[in-house]
């Protein structure tokens, strides 16, 4: 696990600054290794599938899908805690999305009754 140390700031005169080294920290720390790149996995990702995110690192998932009509919901399951990604109730949307973070180790999974248009993860 690790440790992020954050000095503290006292009110000065003029802008605190922060150094791109304690920036790059927060990023590494807040999101995981910096070398993760948008993968589109939509072609090996289905509806109701349990996936494992066994990358080290928090993932980032997001998942834009069509509906036929009013009332389409998408709900994606990080963990086993629901987050609803949205209930369409105006007949003239046709695409919905969400994102979400995935923890390392996490099981997430993506319940609609829509059909996807995209899925895309930052890992």
């Amino acid at each position: 696990m690790s440790t992020l140390r954050v000095n503290t700031i006292q009110p000065v005169a003029g802008t605190p600054s922060i150094t791109s080294s304690e920036i790059a920290t927060l990023s590494r720390v807040m999101l995981g290794n910096s070398s993760q790149t948008w993968t589109n996995v939509t072609a090996s990702r289905a509806f109701g599938t349990t996936y494992t995110n066994s990358t080290g690192a928090p993932i980032m998932v997001v998942i834009a899908f069509a509906y036929p009509g009013a009332g389409a919901t998408g709900v994606l399951t990080v963990g086993g805690v629901a987050i609803q990604f949205g209930q369409v109730n105006a007949a003239y949307i046709q695409l919905a999305s969400g994102t979400a973070i995935v923890p390392a180790g996490a099981t997430y999974v993506f319940n609609t009754s829509t059909t996807l248009n995209q899925w895309l993860e930052l890992r």
